[in-house]
């Protein structure tokens, strides 16, 4: 069977702190590595269920510089990423992350939505929240929100945040 093992992100080294900062205050993840070109954050007690990395390069910091110019003089590429960003959240490009519990799981959304008001400088955005019952959820079971690192880069940098209502994981 195969397992997912990592994401890596090819980050700007500028972005690095940054992104540690809101990896550290949205998620209970476990700093496993920190050295100038790696950081690396083990997602539960097996390092084989899952881990995130950080790799900073000055060839992501080209790409996020040359995609600000060309996002600003290509009026097509401008409206194609606003669009990206505009689009509804489960259509975009994002990593989901199933939570133990709602009532983690809303206190992982209290902090996201806290984070994003508090700490403009780390780009964070809460792009929506879905609980059952709200006009437009998927399931009567899934509570699912998306939050938005841009500090990643200008897509794929979205987690989307899961939790099953309790006694309904097996029916599922």
């Amino acid at each position: 069977m195969d397992a997912w093992n990592h994401n890596n992100y090819c980050v700007p080294p500028e972005h690095v702190d940054g992104l540690s900062a809101c990896i550290e205050a949205l998620f209970p993840w476990t700093l496993i590595v920190r050295k100038p070109h790696l950081v690396g954050y083990r997602l539960g007690d097996d390092l084989n269920r899952g881990a995130l990395y950080l790799r900073p390069t000055p060839a992501a910091r080209a790409v996020f510089d040359a995609l600000a110019r060309l996002r600003r003089s290509d009026a097509e590429l401008g409206r194609a990423l606003a669009a990206l960003e505009a689009q509804e959240a489960d259509l975009t490009d994002h990593h989901g992350i199933r939570i133990a519990s709602v009532e983690e799981w809303e206190r992982r959304v209290a902090g996201a939505l806290e984070l994003a008001r508090t700490r403009p400088e780390l780009a964070v955005t809460v792009v929506h929240v879905e609980r059952p019952g709200d006009p437009g959820a998927m399931t009567d079971y899934l509570y699912q929100t998306w939050v938005r690192l841009e500090l990643l880069g200008p897509w794929r940098n979205t987690f989307e945040l899961q939790a099953l209502e309790a006694g309904k994981e097996a029916m599922r």
